[in-house]
């Protein structure tokens, strides 16, 4: 099984070393030792790519693609050739720009293909999609981030077609995070951000663990 797990991030300088990014390869971690060889996993970053908003141009009929951005095709290329897709969402204003723009390409292209051919199948049909958020506020806030990351993006994938992964016996829309505290640093004007990772660890091992066995 192909898993695609993308850090939704766009904060400069911490592409690799930001939260996202390490949750990216918690994932990697446990998918492969709950899985074993029967899985690969790779890992994209949004941090990379420069995608540009739709204009509803409806150029992209008879194709699936956007004829004018070379970052996107690239991306939904990845995503479409997954088993499943792990996306990893920080929590900015609601959901990062560059997702939003990934977002609304894919909805772009399955209604106007739709329009244009009225037998055309949309690819990312009955395809998985798994669901991380977290944010900077404290764990009082993750109701919040479970209502305004998760379920608009299980809104928005469940619209073309995707299948989500729910997690425990409420079938939340995955699973989301805050901050356990804060560290101000002399010289920088916003303070780093305590995570609890031990936590943080156990609860993405129990959710790829419930994802992985509802689908192999």
């Amino acid at each position: 099984m192909n898993i695609l797990c993308i850090s939704c991030s766009n904060v400069a300088g911490y592409s690799e070393t930001g939260t996202s990014a390490n949750v990216c390869r918690l994932i990697k971690k446990h998918v492969e030792n709950q899985a074993g060889s029967s899985c690969t996993v790779d890992i994209e970053k949004l941090h990379d790519y420069n995608p540009t908003a739709c204009n509803m141009c409806t150029a992209c009929a008879g194709k699936n693609e956007c004829v004018y951005d070379s970052y996107f095709n690239k991306l939904f290329r990845k995503i479409c050739q997954a088993d499943l897709v792990f996306y990893v969402i920080p929590h900015y204003s609601i959901i990062p720009a560059k997702l939003t723009m990934i977002f609304e390409k894919m909805q772009e292209i399955c209604y106007v293909n739709g329009c244009h051919d009225k037998n055309y199948i949309f690819p990312l049909i009955g395809k998985r999609a798994a669901l991380i958020g977290h944010g900077g506020s404290p764990k009082e806030m993750e109701p919040y981030y479970r209502t305004y990351i998760l379920n608009t993006v299980a809104t928005v994938l469940k619209g073309v077609g995707v299948k989500i992964a729910t997690y425990g016996e409420q079938k939340d829309n995955g699973v989301a995070f805050g901050v356990s505290g804060y560290i101000k640093k002399e010289g920088k004007d916003v303070p780093d951000m305590k995570i609890d990772w031990l936590q943080v660890e156990e609860m993405i091992c129990g959710y790829v663990s419930e994802t992985l066995h509802n689908i192999i």
